[in-house]
Parts: C-alpha cells; sequence; structure tokens
C-alpha cells in the first residue's frame, strides 16, 4: 500500500482541466526556487515552444519577490501571486515578442497573447518534466485551445524515443480525432469512452474489436460509429 501511494504521489501529475498558469509549470519544471533552476527551465519551455511555429520570437521572465505585507494590489494586471510561505510571495512578468513586417520586434504582456498560446506554453512545461523524470501526467482536455497539429506533435513527444528516454508516459482525454491517426497511436493506447443510462461512462479499447489491426485506418471507422462513443447529432 505504501509503495502504491508513494508512486502515485510522486510519480503522477495531473494538469487541471482549466489553464494553469505559466508560474505554476514553470516552477514544476524547475523544481526549485533556484534563481538559475528557473532561468533553465523557463529557456527549455521557451526553445521547445518556438518549435511549435507560433511566431514568438523570445521570451523573458522576471521574477520580484516580496513579504505579504508589501503585497500591492495588481486588480486588473497580468501577474502571478503565489505564497511561497506564510510571510512570502512573488509576483512574476513575463514579455514575449514577435517579429513585425519590418523583422523588429514588438513586445507583449504574455497575457495579451491568445489561450492557445497560453495553454500551450504551461503544457510544454508539465510535459518536459514528466519526459525528464520518466513519470506519468494525465491531462483532460488535451486539444483544448490548440490546433490539431499542435496536439499531434505533443503526443509525439512521447512516442519519440529521442525525447522519451525514460518511457514517460502521457494519459489525456480528446475530442480531436485527427489523434486516431494510426501512425502515430497503436490501438492499444486508444480507449474509447461510452456513456449508456444502464452502464454509465464505460472505456473500451480499440484493440478489443474484433478486425480491427494497426494497419487499418481506424479513424474513419471511428467516425462511422463502428466503436460506439460517438454522437449522432441532427438538426
Amino acid at each position: 500500500m505504501t509503495s502504491a501511494f508513494l508512486y502515485i504521489t510522486k510519480r503522477i501529475d495531473v494538469y487541471p482541466t482549466d489553464r494553469s498558469k505559466f508560474s505554476t509549470c514553470l516552477d514544476k519544471l524547475a523544481g526549485s526556487e533556484n534563481q538559475e533552476d528557473l532561468k533553465e527551465a523557463f529557456q527549455k519551455i521557451v526553445t521547445t515552444l518556438r518549435k511549435f511555429d507560433i511566431d514568438i520570437a523570445r521570451m523573458e521572465h522576471d521574477r520580484e519577490q516580496f513579504s505579504e505585507e508589501s503585497i500591492p494590489s495588481f486588480s486588473g494586471k497580468p501577474y502571478t501571486i503565489k505564497k511561497l510561505h506564510p510571510l512570502a510571495g512573488y509576483v512574476d512578468t513575463i514579455r514575449s515578442y514577435h517579429p513585425d513586417v519590418h523583422g523588429e520586434e514588438v513586445g507583449f504582456d504574455f497575457s495579451e497573447e491568445s489561450e492557445g498560446t497560453q495553454r500551450l506554453s504551461c503544457l510544454i512545461g508539465m510535459l518536459l518534466y514528466a519526459l525528464e523524470r520518466g513519470t506519468v501526467v494525465i491531462i483532460d482536455k488535451l486539444a483544448l485551445s490548440l490546433h490539431p497539429a499542435i496536439t499531434t506533435q505533443l503526443v509525439r513527444l512521447f512516442k519519440n524515443r529521442r525525447y522519451n528516454t525514460l518511457n514517460a508516459q502521457l494519459i489525456f482525454t480528446t475530442h480531436n480525432t485527427e489523434i486516431l491517426d494510426e501512425d502515430l497511436l497503436r490501438i492499444s493506447e486508444i480507449g474509447i469512452i461510452n456513456k449508456t443510462l444502464k452502464s454509465g461512462s464505460t472505456i473500451k479499447r480499440v484493440s478489443d474489436f474484433k478486425g480491427v489491426r494497426n494497419v487499418t485506418n481506424f479513424r474513419k471507422q471511428y467516425l462511422r460509429g463502428t466503436f460506439t462513443g460517438i454522437p449522432f447529432p441532427y438538426i
């Protein structure tokens, strides 16, 4: 029992359904409050983020620490406040820079970025943490606010041995059917959720259905309703 509890608490992370703060994911990846660790973790996130072709040239991060008595009011301001202990906290200021038509950098407060960019940045921090430590990360609605091509590449991080050297595992839910492309996931790795009045929510792996192989285009089969778990709306 102790071993199972320690594994769950130390080796499994759940990304909350609502959008997490960038600072939370940054701290998770850094593993400490040391400025050098934070700087290294921030650079890892930015370097990976730029590979997703979202037009960010670079980013800057500054953390200001203060006592609880000196906490100013940031109503309406794009800052994150987190308590380190009962008498201390910090403010993170994050800037992102995009090139304009003349190739000049234009700065934005990170809160001005799209919801997808902000969510992707935090997701990258969580995923890199899992990949570097060989842990399990669970994400509900992985594709939320993300382009399907970006979602696919996030999954590929865990499928590619060049990145996933420690057998980290990603467990996620999604309504994005493009992720069912047969050259990305094996049929034993895909579970279909089906809701019924009699049994409630049930899950069944695609590999449990007869006549389905990894060479089969099971995305088309899913959309036809072969595996159930699909709505049939009509207007």
